[in-house]
Formats: C-alpha cells, structure tokens, sequence
C-alpha cells in the first residue's frame, strides 16, 4: 500500500508540476496577447486622431470654399444689377439721342423750308 501511495504522490507530484508549467506557458501566451492588443490600440488610436485631423482639415477647406463661392455669387449678382444699370442707361441714352437727332432733324427741315 505504501508503494502504491508513494507512486500516487509521485504521478500527482507530476501532473502538479506539468500544470503548473501549462499554466506558466498559458500566462505567457497571455501576456503576449496583451501587448500585442495594446500595440492595436495604440496604433488605432494614432490612427483614429490622424483621420480626425483630417477631417478637421477637409471641413476648414470646405467651410473656405463655401465661402469663397458665396463671394462669387454675390458678386456676380452685384455685376449682373450693375450691367442691367448700365445697360438701362444706355438704352436712355440712346433714346434721348433719338430724340435730339428727331430735334434736329426738325429743325433743320423748318430752316431750310424758311
């Protein structure tokens, strides 16, 4: 009997030792994982503030660009009023050398019919 529990402890000393060894190695492996998920999360992370900077940059752009466009149109607008300005003037213009040319004309045929 006394063999018998001594090769029982010996094989449990065994099998104590192999799993502590398991354990050790599972630790290990765990260890690694660790590092290797907080290398990801640090790279996301990077990553993360690189395409929110970005962003930001792309959005100061567009809010420039918009802006930019808003000018064009406001001064395409202020053109388009000035030109119908000038030509409304130019139309009166016209009209009144018409006038002044009928004035003439008028005046001349009276003369000359004197």
């Amino acid at each position: 009997e006394k063999v018998k529990l001594q090769a029982v402890q010996v094989d449990s000393k065994d099998q104590t030792e192999g799993l502590q060894s398991e354990i050790a190695k599972l630790e290990a492996a765990l260890m690694a994982e660790k590092v290797k998920l907080q290398a990801v999360q640090v790279d996301s992370k990077d990553q993360t503030e690189g395409l929110q900077s970005e962003i930001e940059s792309l959005n100061e752009r567009l809010r420039l660009q918009t802006q930019l466009l808003e000018r064009a149109r406001a001064h395409e607008s202020e053109s388009k009023d000035q030109q119908e300005k000038l030509e409304a003037a130019l139309m009166d213009e016209k009209a009144k050398l018409q006038a002044a040319q009928v004035e003439s004309k008028d005046r001349i045929e009276g003369l000359q019919s004197e």
